[in-house]
């Protein structure tokens, strides 16, 4: 799923709310999109100068599965343990 995929994803379950939207991805995913025009020859990249993208800040983890990411309200994440 493409990034405005997923903010269209969050969008529908009444998530886009708070300040605490973000996007998480792996360092590797980060380096590649740093260097990846938006449209070619336009020299405006996915991840934007100011780290963000799309316009929601970037949190790069190498907790984030390879070629995942994630993107929600983290203020509201809710881990839970069983066991």
């Amino acid at each position: 799923m493409r990034a405005a995929g997923l903010e269209s994803a969050v969008a529908n379950a009444n998530g886009l709310r708070g300040n605490s939207l973000a996007y998480i991805l792996p360092t590797a995913m980060h380096g590649s999109l740093k260097t990846t025009e938006r449209a070619t020859g336009t020299a405006s990249f996915v991840i934007e100068p100011d780290g963000r993208m799309n316009g929601y800040p970037v949190v790069i983890s190498n907790q984030a599965t390879a070629g995942n990411l994630y993107f929600g309200n983290f203020a509201d994440l809710l881990v839970g343990f069983f066991g």
